[in-house]
């Protein structure tokens, strides 16, 4: 890649704090019997905005890793994998997949298939760990090297939908910092006031929101003695 890496102590952390927090998924997905579906087919119809927004996530990261990988960027394509398995796939998708809207069958099967290519992504990197998750909770008769990269696919996307995935994980993110820096419990629920946000999009939003407890409610206004962020 053209990019010299010096060892240090903290990246052998952090490289093993992922390697747990890919393990936590797997055990997530053994703990609620979720199995893979050899002939399950993507159904876009069927997709709510998360999903529909997961799907797209899944394809741009799948794109920009290969495209890395062949250029040797080994670095800067694992950059990548890494914020979408952290941020997107655990800290957000998983936890959707908690909710009750979320327990059908299609739903855990287009989970598990994203899971599939979560760790196919993932084998260059973590290469036995891939190997003995993809066994057991994928195809245990074949191995995970002999799988193919995920293929373009030019599915009809709802673009206004995964625009608002993106602006509510955005917000997500934000309030999950706020109640981290200034240490607000999770039962302690947050009302915020974004008059830009409405209608539709305000109950999407709202709805990724509900992960944290928060939820934004333009009736409320922010006196002197509320902090805006």
């Amino acid at each position: 890649s053209g990019e010299d890496i010096s060892f240090k102590p903290n990246k052998l952390k952090q490289a093993f704090n992922f390697l747990i927090k890919l393990w936590s998924a797997a055990n997530f997905n053994q703990l609620n019997n979720f199995s893979y579906d050899k002939n399950f087919k993507v159904d876009v119809t069927k997709n709510n905005a998360i999903e529909n927004y997961m799907l797209f996530a899944l394809q741009q990261t799948a794109k920009t890793v290969k495209t890395n990988l062949d250029k040797y960027s080994f670095n800067v394509a694992y950059k990548e994998l890494n914020d979408f398995v952290w941020n997107t796939f655990c800290n957000f998708y998983l936890e959707c997949m908690k909710k009750p809207q979320f327990q059908n069958e299609y739903s855990i099967h287009l989970y598990m298939y994203i899971w599939k290519y979560v760790l196919i992504m993932l084998q260059p990197y973590a290469p036995f760990l891939t190997e003995y998750l993809y066994q057991t909770q994928i195809d245990n008769a074949s191995s995970i090297l002999k799988q193919d990269w995920l293929k373009p696919t030019d599915y009809a996307y709802n673009e206004a939908s995964i625009k608002d995935v993106e602006i509510g994980l955005t917000i997500l993110n934000k309030v999950r910092q706020i109640r981290n820096n200034l240490g607000i419990a999770y039962a302690n629920a947050l009302v915020l006031n974004c008059e830009s946000i409405t209608g539709n999009e305000l109950a999407s939003i709202n709805s990724i929101l509900s992960l944290t407890n928060a939820t934004i409610d333009n009736k409320v206004s922010l006196n002197k003695e509320q902090t805006n962020y």
